[in-house]
């Protein structure tokens, strides 16, 4: 029975830890080691850590003197794990009780390196577990290079072979860094097998940072560019550039296209510096990563659909945004800085 690691990075989620921790000691697969990085929490969350360390010897805590985040804290947990398979997990996140036995069966019956689940939203404490059909998918990633294009880049809901991971990293300091870690991992592997079954429920509330992000003002948004330049290198680096070029170099034309839709939909900012910071996003995006006329794409229309009317509207004014607003001879990157600046958090 392969051993599997359950890497947990927490930083103060004592509301949502001990349904998380409940879901992982009730695993139906046996040969687990669950290594919980404790990121310098301030609230209760180390007291509920230790209280499951006392009745499952198999919980492995790494406390952080100070808070480095979660690419650091994940890649703690992956230097130190032993298993044949890794998976990840957040602390504000649950998982069904036999997610890792069904992973780790697929993985084994289809002789794969990469198993992916589907996932559930969860809005509020609970959410009505129903059954899902259970069908499972093999992807041949050689023949089927959409697979990754249409990826959404998290790393979560996932069971990988420790072997395909290797030396590989997340960045540090940098958001989005889902994303630098799991597309370079997609071009490396043949297959992968994706089970329609619902394993992972992923939780949204008020302090997650991905409902942050896309309504306040932040300048993480250039990390959305250095996270795509660094899914290129690391591709180059694995020598699998060459053969996805095409897919990578759409990835990461649509990842400069969320900056731009993303601040399109910031509430804490005014309507003069949203328009001028769309407008030299735009201009950012066209000088350094060839976008093409962002009317006349099919950028917008992949990534809004039609029936859903708020995001049309989005959609609409993320439009009316781009206009010749910023003056041609100014520096785009400065003038990002400097708009960004103003609502620094």
């Amino acid at each position: 029975m392969p051993l599997v690691t359950i890497i947990i990075p927490i930083y103060n989620t004592k509301k949502y830890l001990r349904q998380c921790l409940k879901s992982v000691v009730s695993q139906t697969y046996a040969n687990i080691e669950i290594i919980i990085i404790n990121d310098a929490s301030t609230d209760n969350s180390l007291a509920i850590i230790k209280k499951y360390m006392k009745y499952y010897p198999n919980i492995i805590l790494i406390n952080n003197d100070k808070n480095i985040g979660v690419s650091a804290s994940r890649n703690i947990g992956l230097n130190l794990s032993k298993g044949d398979y890794i998976y990840f997990l957040d602390s504000d996140d649950y998982i069904q009780k036999n997610a890792i036995e069904k992973m780790v069966t697929l993985a084994r019956k289809y002789n794969c390196s990469l198993v992916e689940a589907s996932y559930k939203k969860v809005i509020t404490n609970h959410t009505r577990k129903r059954k899902s059909i259970s069908e499972s998918i093999l992807i041949n990633v050689n023949e089927n290079k959409d697979f990754i294009q249409n990826h959404l880049g998290m790393v979560w809901n996932k069971l990988y072979k420790k072997e395909l991971i290797q030396n590989l990293r997340f960045p540090k300091n940098l958001r989005y860094e889902d994303n630098a870690f799991i597309y370079p991992l997609l071009t490396k592997t043949d297959k992968v097998v994706v089970t329609t079954e619902v394993l992972y429920f992923y939780r949204i509330h008020l302090k997650s940072f991905m409902l942050k992000a896309s309504l306040i003002p932040n300048n993480t948004i250039m990390d959305l560019y250095k996270i795509a330049n660094m899914i290129k290198k690391r591709c180059v680096q694995l020598g699998t550039y060459k053969k996805y070029q095409d897919t990578i170099d759409y990835i990461i034309q649509e990842k400069t296209f969320d900056a731009m839709l993303q601040s399109s939909t910031w509430i804490k900012i005014s309507h003069r510096d949203k328009k001028k910071l769309i407008t030299a996003l735009y201009s950012y995006n066209k000088e350094h990563y060839n976008m093409p006329e962002i009317k006349k794409t099919n950028y917008i229309e992949n990534r809004i659909p039609k029936h859903k009317r708020m995001i049309q509207i989005k959609k609409y004014w993320l439009l009316h945004y781009i206009d010749d607003t910023i003056n041609k001879s100014e520096n785009y990157e400065t003038a990002i800085n400097n708009i960004l600046s103003k609502y620094k958090r």
